[in-house]
């Protein structure tokens, strides 16, 4: 099964994708957005997820990924099971608990909490240090607006906490204004955030 992170949020979204089988009969799809992936292994066939900048093989497992062509970066999520990433001439296998993150054919490696990760699966924006920025990127996927800075430099305020994923919009803009690190202003489909 696939689960994805739409635009739209609704919680539990399942989507069912007909995979294609590639001749070899293995089974492969495509991703451009946030999803997770279930398999069973099954040693007969491969099963593939190609995103614009990698090829995820599946070897029976539970993974994350994140893939908006819009964005530099494509991350790469283990939570259980064994996955292989390809990117131009590299290749590597992650373990549970590591997330690969594909940057112009390179691939890096981290540790992360990967019940932040998934945390959206739960209907929860779980923020473990991520910027502004980040966040304002999600929400505007999310709730469809483009967001302008007074300062650039509000982009890298960093935040943590839980925020519900399915609260209103500006309920999340005023919990974040709580802090007292940020305000925002909304005109038309754009949000403005300054100090």
């Amino acid at each position: 099964w696939v689960e994805n992170e739409n635009r739209t949020p609704k919680a539990g979204d399942i989507i069912y994708y007909d995979w294609e089988d590639d001749g070899k009969g293995d089974n492969k799809g495509a991703a451009n957005h946030v999803g997770i992936v279930a398999t069973d292994p099954d040693k007969n066939k491969k099963f593939k997820v190609i995103t614009q900048k990698q090829c995820i093989e599946v070897l029976g497992t539970e993974f994350n990924v994140t893939a908006y062509p819009e964005e530099e970066n494509c991350y790469t999520t283990l939570v259980s099971g064994k996955v292989k990433i390809e990117t131009g001439d590299q290749n590597i296998v992650l373990l549970p608990g590591t997330q690969s993150i594909v940057k112009q054919d390179t691939i890096y490696t981290r540790k992360v909490n990967t019940t932040e990760i998934i945390s959206w699966r739960e209907g929860m924006f779980v923020l473990e240090s991520h910027t502004l920025e980040e966040i304002m990127a999600k929400l505007a996927r999310w709730y469809d607006f483009s967001v302008q800075y007074q300062n650039p430099s509000l982009k890298k305020v960093a935040f943590k906490g839980k925020i519900p994923r399915y609260s209103s919009f500006k309920s999340i803009l005023s919990i974040l204004e709580k802090t007292e690190e940020v305000k925002f202003k909304t005109k038309n489909n754009t949000v403005i955030v300054f100090r």
